[in-house]
């Protein structure tokens, strides 16, 4: 009859410290940052439109890079992965390293001609350094724009007033 008690001790015991997320929960220093960028269409995109192109920026909280070239600032292979609704995109990341009075940013450049879908388009792996611990509020997008085709007009539009862009950032 022991035995019962004693096991769910024992494995309650064995749970304790677990969060059950991919956050941080204040107790761990994180390492690494993983941020998901979405676009979302808020506005009215001419019918027949596609959505072609997208260039924004990512600002880093302190103590937080990516990996990149030395040689430029191109972000190395695996920094940023695209998702499904960006497949068969061309991009590019452009990563500015912090300095005294300015943050650390990458800009991504996408393209794709026969359109990327709304929605989560890439993720962005970040590394952070010992000692900081940015809060995932502190991950932030600026600078959005957001390109098209319109077939029927047989021309490229702007479709930044008729997009948004969120993110969402885990810290593990």
């Amino acid at each position: 009859m022991l035995l019962v008690p004693l096991l769910l001790m024992l494995c309650l015991d064995g749970c304790k410290g677990s969060n059950g997320g991919g956050g941080n929960d204040g107790t761990k220093q994180p390492t690494k940052a993983i941020v998901t960028l979405f676009s979302s269409v808020t506005g009215s995109v001419p019918e027949g439109a596609i959505i072609t192109g997208y260039d924004v920026t990512l600002t880093l909280p302190e103590g937080t890079t990516v990996q990149s070239t030395v040689s430029s600032p191109q972000t190395d292979s695996g920094v940023i992965t695209l998702s499904s609704g960006a497949a068969g995109s061309s991009f590019i990341g452009v990563y500015s390293a912090a300095t005294s009075t300015l943050p650390g940013t990458v800009r991504i450049l996408l393209a794709n001609g026969t359109g990327i879908s709304a929605g989560v388009f890439c993720t962005v792996k970040c590394d952070v350094a010992a000692g900081s611990n940015p809060s995932s509020s502190a991950f932030t997008v600026s600078d959005f724009s957001a390109s098209g085709y319109d077939a029927t007009a047989g021309s490229t539009v702007d479709l930044t007033t008729e997009m948004s862009l969120t993110e969402t950032t885990v810290l593990y």
